[in-house]
């Protein structure tokens, strides 16, 4: 037996429901449709590092078999700010990302990247002054650094030189020292 109302219910809000998630999942499909895929992206002026090197750094990359990548705007300028960041860490201070070009291909969905890059050139250590109280030997500090003369500038040997000098100073009770 039925209540008052529920044939109203049954004949108006149920069919509404259906239709509001039937419109959602239309316009989904439709968005779905919409994305482009990128299928190839192309370097250019890169000496230091190769082409496949340089993909594996980018999200924007091109698209595989059962992975697909869609060009999005915003991920695409992050990866260009990430590649610059990349080569100054590199030792390469003065990288531009001279041009880019996005060929968008609108009956296939498909996305073609170029990416030009100005490497310039790479920085190297000159030399090493160490400028101290003289609490330890220049040797031992010298040995704490990751970097010698000619060898490139790397982001992460000057990090790691950095952590290893603090260290040795904050252990032996030098608190308020700085590196």
């Amino acid at each position: 037996m039925d209540r008052p109302g529920m044939n109203l219910l049954r004949a108006h809000i149920i069919p509404g429901c259906l239709l509001t998630w039937i419109l959602a999942l239309s316009v989904a499909a439709l968005a779905a449709n919409d994305r482009v895929k990128i299928t190839e992206v192309e370097f250019r002026g890169n000496n230091e590092f190769s082409d496949s090197r340089l993909t594996k750094l980018i999200l924007s990359r091109p698209s595989r078999l059962f992975r697909p990548v869609y060009y999005v705007p915003r991920v695409f300028e992050q990866d260009l700010e990430f590649i610059e960041n990349f080569y100054r860490d590199q030792g390469f201070f003065d990288v531009v990302i001279a041009d880019h070009d996005i060929s968008i291909d609108s009956t296939e969905m498909e996305a073609r990247l170029e990416i030009e890059i100005w490497e310039n050139e790479r920085t190297f250590v000159d030399a090493i002054f160490l400028n101290h109280q003289g609490i330890f030997r220049d040797t031992r500090l010298i040995k704490l650094s990751m970097l010698e003369a000619g060898d490139p500038l790397l982001k992460v040997w000057i990090d790691g030189t950095v952590r290893g000098l603090e260290d040795l100073y904050w252990n032996n009770g030098y608190l308020d020292a700085t590196v």
